[in-house]
């Protein structure tokens, strides 16, 4: 099953962005919080089925946009093939994991993850956390309902391999950077125009 429009020009591996543009709303230490606090908020609100079915169906999108790169691509015809492909089929039809992720919003893995890299960074968490429960208390949390998509098993595959090698990548650049990310200026200095979220 390869992705639609396997014959086109591949373009290039997707990649955070962690700069705020005019118009749409700045991450700030405060605004990342509300976010973390609210994805931990409907933890309460949803069975466990459905945060699983939720993860599957972020990790098949992303597959699906990763697999419109080169490399992409051909990590997804190697696993697209044979006994590893059939398989996959017919545990994710047998066990439901297909028709349950198919009909969940899919989760932004990628995107919480680097953002809450650019939160656990910041040096301004403690000063943030009462403003940032405020918001949530109060019903103000932000959060894009993404619509479902059918969820197919080797998208699911390729977005895990994706997720894992950028999880790898980025704790190695941070790692590395070391006493460097103390000179980090505050997210929310950085969300009023005054720098940019390191990546």
């Amino acid at each position: 099953m390869s992705p639609a429009d396997a014959s086109g020009p591949a373009s290039s591996a997707p990649r955070a962005d962690f700069v705020d543009h005019p118009m749409e709303l700045g991450r700030g230490t405060t605004t990342l919080l509300v976010g973390v606090l609210t994805r931990a908020a409907t933890l309460s609100a949803i069975t466990g089925a459905q945060a699983v079915a939720s993860m599957i169906a972020g990790l098949a999108a992303l597959g699906r946009s990763v697999a419109e790169t080169v490399e992409g691509r051909h990590m997804r015809d190697a696993l697209d093939r044979g006994r590893l492909s059939e398989n996959l089929d017919l545990l994710f039809g047998r066990l439901g994991l297909g028709a349950l992720a198919s009909a969940s919003p899919p989760t932004p893995m990628l995107e919480d993850f680097f953002n809450d890299v650019a939160l656990v960074l910041a040096p301004d968490i403690s000063e943030s956390v009462d403003a940032a429960l405020a918001s949530v208390f109060e019903g103000s949390g932000i959060g894009i309902l993404r619509s479902a998509e059918p969820v197919d098993p080797v998208d699911f595959l390729v977005g895990l391999w994706a997720f894992a090698s950028e999880v790898a990548a980025t704790l190695s650049d941070v790692i590395q950077a070391g006493p460097l990310l103390d000179r980090v200026t505050s997210a929310d200095e950085q969300a009023a125009g005054q720098g940019r979220m390191l990546r």
